[in-house]
C-alpha cells in the first residue's frame, strides 16, 4: 500500500467546501473563544485580537511544551 502524504489534507484545509469546518478553523475558533475571548458566543470572523493582547500574549505559556516527561499523563490512562 503506498502512502499518500496529502491524504487528509482536504479536510484540513477547505472541508470540501464549508467553510466553518476545516479543521484549522476549528481550532483557530477554539483559540478564539476559550482562550483568547474566554466567550463560547464570540465569533471568529469578528474578533479583534489587538482587544486583549496580555491573553494573546499568554497564549505560549498554554500551548508550548516546557516539560518533555509525560510520565504523569500516563499514570491517569487506564493500563
Amino acid at each position: 500500500m503506498a502512502f499518500d502524504l496529502f491524504a487528509g489534507w482536504e479536510m484540513w484545509a477547505t472541508s470540501v467546501g464549508n467553510e466553518r469546518n476545516p479543521l484549522h478553523f476549528l481550532f483557530q475558533d477554539t483559540t478564539v473563544t476559550n482562550y483568547l475571548a474566554r466567550d463560547p458566543e464570540q465569533d471568529l470572523p469578528a474578533y479583534a485580537y489587538e482587544s486583549n493582547l496580555a491573553a494573546l500574549h499568554g497564549l505560549p505559556a498554554l500551548n508550548d511544551a516546557t516539560n518533555t516527561d509525560l510520565r504523569h499523563s500516563s499514570a491517569a490512562a487506564p493500563g
